[in-house]
């Protein structure tokens, strides 16, 4: 897991694997979704593929700024993304 601050390091994706690749060649394949908790889209997910080994993935997140008087303060809030790098072979070898 990283914990980036995009204001900061604004090429996080650039990590050095092979990720599956648009039908363009260039663009990398990212799967989107939003997350919801109590039926409000919170979070923002973007999942990647790896060219090389099919287990391996990357999912990016971060938090959609929603207004209240709970929500963090968007200057911080904004800026944050988690980066969380998994191979399932590793889940699978341990359980099994």
């Amino acid at each position: 897991l990283l914990l980036y601050d995009r204001s900061v390091v604004k090429h996080f994706r650039r990590d050095s694997h092979g990720w599956k690749k648009k039908r363009d060649g260039k663009t990398v394949r990212e799967d989107h979704e939003k997350l919801k908790i109590d039926s409000i889209e919170r979070i923002t997910c973007c999942y990647a593929h790896s060219e090389e080994i099919p287990t391996f993935h990357r999912r990016v997140y971060w938090l959609i700024p929603t207004p209240g008087p709970w929500a963090p303060q968007p200057a911080i809030a904004d800026n944050q993304v988690l980066v969380h790098y998994l191979d399932e072979r590793e889940i699978q070898d341990a359980s099994g």
